[in-house]
């Protein structure tokens, strides 16, 4: 089972219409006797999903990697939603 930790953006963070939307975090995969690595994120903003950055951290138990992705934020005002998802 993967494990996502979003830190960038908080939850109910403000931002501009039309500002790229910075999104970054950990994922780690699963652990026990036949541990999986996290091979790719996918971040979600209201239904497009783009491919993450992810770059391996060493030394974690279970295998974790760093990922980051910058998207174009939808020029609409109101609630958005971000969904983040590894495999």
């Amino acid at each position: 089972m993967t494990t996502v930790n979003v830190s960038r953006p908080t939850d109910y963070e403000l931002l501009l219409v039309g500002q790229a939307l910075q999104v970054e975090g950990t994922a780690a995969g699963g652990g026990g006797v036949e541990p999986s690595q996290v091979q790719t994120v996918t971040v979600v903003v209201d239904g497009a999903p783009m491919p993450a950055k992810v770059g391996i951290l060493p030394g974690h138990s279970p295998p974790t990697v760093q990922f980051t992705a910058t998207v174009s934020f939808p020029e609409l005002i109101g609630l958005h939603y971000v969904v983040v998802d590894g495999a």
